[in-house]
């Protein structure tokens, strides 16, 4: 018999725009540090202000997205 270890991708934050920022565009530019280990990164935001998220999208192995609602 044997097991196996799945390692989970490293930490990342996020880099802007910041917590609490305003006056922003309404077509943001969405930045995040890389995180170790990981394949992919995928991204999803609240719109309704209810800190729900079910709708992902990928974004490849970048680490920005220009958003535009």
């Amino acid at each position: 018999s044997f097991t196996t270890a799945v390692t989970p991708p490293g930490a990342f934050n996020k880099v802007s725009p910041v917590n609490g920022a305003t006056g922003q565009s309404t077509s943001p530019t969405l930045t995040w540090s890389t995180s170790t280990g990981a394949a992919s990164y995928e991204y999803c935001y609240d719109t309704t202000n209810d800190n729900a998220c079910t709708t992902w999208t990928s974004n490849g192995t970048s680490t920005s997205k220009r958003c535009s609602w």
